[in-house]
């Protein structure tokens, strides 16, 4: 049969071991059980957080609603504004790179009509035909002027009652040639024929002149146009130039209130994809209004605040008892082992009762605990049997 004071020695070698163990067990719970405490915490944090985020963000969008209505009607006004005055910046660009490419066609023009006209040697041709015409006239009015010369003294004859052939031997014989009707005849043909040449010759010298004077004065307009050309382009694209850096002004500044209205902007479109977020997890449908999504997700919050706060005094208690019980019980011990039985049985009492602690709290937790109570129990069996043999002494 087993006496007490081999009671009492197992007592207090499988106390001592179980506190080992206990006290080991103790920090590697505690290491292990901050992650799921953690995550129940963050699991709270953020839903509270998306709750508490949606609800700052629709008050924003109450409080912000009449003057974000404001700015977007005066900034789609302006907006319009500036989408017509580029329409109007973009026709003038068009039209201004149109003029640049027609001047230049013009350019071209004029240098190949010059060359053309400069090499074509019409104003020495018609030159060269004056002077032939000239001589032409020349030789028709000494011809002419010898026919009127013959004619005319004949006719003073034949005013003299001198016969007719006999004026045509008496002129032809001072002229020196043998005048006959058939040779003034002949004189005159030839002098008419003169004539209707050299009247055709004036006329196309005329009509020639005529046609070089249209090509100079043609030449001489290209040429103004051309040389007024630069200045107007340099003023049209000046004035298109300016005209975009305006319109790089008004783009900033649309830019700038862009940026404004989209704060507001982004801000409602947070608080829907918040609010289909609420819908998707079954807090409501979406002809509920943002309070109502709120006021039932508000239950879940607070369930997973109870949650929280259930895992972590559970926790803290567990092992904080379970550490405390472990001490206790190892300092009844150490009393006992000091003969100081009175003291070590109060401690090994409140280690029993610490343990037990424990072991309620860990039930909550949802991780039994009962180590630290066993130890301690087992001390305390040592310490009471201590104490009986003691008195039986």
């Amino acid at each position: 049969m087993v006496s007490k004071n081999q009671w009492r020695a197992i007592s207090i070698v499988l106390a001592v071991v179980l506190l080992l163990a206990a006290f080991m067990t103790g920090l590697t719970g505690i290491a292990d059980g901050i992650s799921p405490v953690g995550e129940v915490r963050d699991d709270y944090a953020s839903f509270k957080k998306e709750l508490d985020t949606l609800s700052d963000n629709e008050k924003a969008l109450a409080d912000g609603k009449a003057e974000y209505a404001e700015k977007k009607a005066a900034y789609d006004e302006q907006q319009a504004a500036y989408n017509e005055k580029y329409k109007q910046y973009e026709a003038a660009d068009k039209k201004y790179n149109e003029d640049v490419l027609s001047y230049n066609q013009q350019l071209i023009a004029y240098n190949v009509g010059k060359n053309q006209f400069n090499s074509s040697g019409a104003q020495s041709a018609v030159s060269s035909g004056r002077a032939q015409l000239d001589s032409g006239w020349s030789s028709y009015n000494e011809g002419k002027a010898a026919y009127d010369q013959l004619s005319s003294a004949i006719s003073e004859l034949e005013a003299k009652h001198v016969p007719h052939w006999m004026a045509l031997k008496i002129v032809g014989g001072k002229a020196g040639i043998d005048l006959t009707d058939s040779y003034i005849s002949d004189m005159k043909a030839q002098l008419d024929s003169a004539y209707a040449q050299l009247q055709q010759g004036e006329a196309g010298l005329t009509q020639a002149q005529q046609q070089i004077d249209s090509a100079q004065a043609q030449l001489s307009g290209m040429k103004q146009e051309i040389e007024s050309g630069p200045a107007k382009l340099d003023a049209d694209g000046q004035s298109v130039a300016d005209t975009k850096a305006e319109l790089d002004k008004e783009k900033e500044a649309l830019d700038a209130k862009a940026e404004e209205l989209s704060v507001y902007e982004d801000i409602a479109e947070k608080v829907e994809r918040s609010r289909e977020s609420l819908i998707d997890e079954g807090y409501g449908t979406a002809e509920r209004t943002t309070e109502e999504l709120l006021s039932s997700a508000g239950k879940h919050e607070s369930a997973l605040h109870r949650d929280y706060l259930k895992a972590l005094i559970s926790f803290i208690v567990t092992y904080a008892a379970h550490l405390l019980a472990v001490a206790a019980a190892a300092a009844a011990l150490i009393l006992l082992s000091k003969k100081q039985t009175s003291r070590a049985f109060k401690l090994a009492a409140i280690g029993a009762a610490l343990g037990a602690v424990s072991v309620v709290a860990s039930l909550v937790y949802g991780d039994i605990d009962t180590l630290a109570f066993a130890a301690a129990v087992l001390a305390a069996l040592g310490v009471g049997l201590s104490i009986g043999i003691s008195s039986e002494e």
